[in-house]
């Protein structure tokens, strides 16, 4: 298995890099700086269906922060918990809503458990998009503390919304955050950094300018304007 993994790896690459296109697109600004043949490589990102989130109304509850995704060793979600549970003691009524299925779900329950975090973590299951909106609704606060990501669609799903986002500054996150204006970037996602930025965001007076600087951010990721910068690469190539 790891060998074929490696020769995927390696034939992956050798498409993207050592062949002549006439155009190539990356979903990645990562990849623009690996050496290629091709110097005419386009950065369009992913994109998400904005007409869902960009009228949802908020009604926050107070301290309260939302985690939307899979429940995998890749979102740190055991990190957040534990960073969740040193913020309690200086905010007694954190609420942590984890929406989301996964293969570390057992495992993460009986962490709060041991935690003594019964009321204070909540795990929602896999949600249909009405009643996420309604999740999102209620969030004072997003928070993706992930070890890697792409461009994540909850993010933008966030943004639309209106609130304010924590994330970790990996992967195309840290392009798209300008910290302390349209998000918060974590140092690292380490517990106890997690714990120090949220207990330092939860008492920020900026926090809903913030959400709206996000609001903002978002409109330049929907599906209708990636479509038509992709629109507009074909066209070139055509000419």
């Amino acid at each position: 298995k790891g060998f074929h993994n490696r020769l995927y790896s390696l034939l992956e690459k050798f498409l993207l890099t050592q062949i002549k296109y006439d155009s190539e697109i990356t979903v990645s600004r990562d990849f623009m700086k690996i050496p290629n043949k091709n110097n005419n490589v386009r950065y369009i990102p992913t994109g998400f269906d904005g007409n869902k989130y960009f009228n949802v109304k908020r009604s926050p509850v107070k301290n309260s922060i939302l985690f939307v995704g899979r429940l995998h060793k890749q979102k740190a979600l055991k990190e957040l918990i534990l960073g969740v549970s040193r913020v309690r003691k200086k905010i007694p009524n954190i609420i942590l809503n984890i929406v989301g299925e996964g293969t570390e779900k057992e495992m993460l329950e009986s962490l709060v458990k041991s935690k003594g975090l019964g009321k204070s973590v909540f795990f929602k299951g896999k949600m249909l998009a009405k009643d996420l909106e309604i999740e999102y609704s209620a969030a004072d606060l997003f928070i993706l503390p992930s070890h890697f990501e792409g461009s994540p669609i909850t993010l933008f799903e966030a943004w639309a919304c209106g609130i304010p986002v924590v994330v970790n500054n990996v992967g195309e996150m840290a392009y798209m955050i300008e910290d302390g204006k349209n998000g918060y970037l974590l140092p690292n996602n380490r517990p106890s950094s997690i714990a120090k930025t949220l207990s330092l965001v939860l008492k920020d007076a900026k926090e809903n300018q913030v959400g709206l600087e996000g609001k903002k951010a978002a409109k330049k990721y929907t599906w209708e304007r990636m479509a038509q910068e992709v629109h507009e690469i074909y066209l070139e190539v055509i000419k």
